[in-house]
């Protein structure tokens, strides 16, 4: 699986965590669950190895004017999803560094702990 992750922010983000979320999610899906992996235009029997997935990290500006584009909410929010399954473009993830930090302070994660959280959320969107 490509994974392609933009960091807008002046956050130092530890990429390895998103990968190693998105890698949990999808080692541990059924057959029935990979769908959306096939479905992207993933070869039968692949798993979803040449599947793409974009995951930007945006400051609250930015997630609140696609909350607002796209949902009609506008208010910043931590994440978004957007799937597309085709193209072998399984979608993309925008996830809210600022709004991260507040959540985790506020439920008493880390912020490694949180990011890992919110990317297992989005990718789990991802996939329906």
């Amino acid at each position: 699986m490509k994974i392609d992750i933009i960091n807008k922010t002046e956050y130092k983000i530890d990429k390895s965590i998103i990968i190693k979320a998105i890698n949990a999610v999808t080692a541990n899906l059924s057959e029935d669950d990979k769908a959306p992996l096939r479905e992207g235009g993933v070869a039968e029997g692949d798993g979803g190895s040449h599947c793409e997935i974009s995951i930007a990290i945006v400051p609250p500006a930015e997630i609140r004017a696609l909350n607002h584009q796209y949902r009609g909410q506008d208010k910043v929010t931590d994440c978004l999803s957007f799937p597309m399954h085709e193209n072998n473009i399984l979608g993309d993830i925008i996830i809210c560094y600022e709004t991260l930090l507040l959540q985790a302070e506020k439920i008493g994660n880390t912020p490694s702990q949180e990011l890992a959280f919110l990317t297992v959320h989005s990718m789990l969107h991802l996939l329906g």
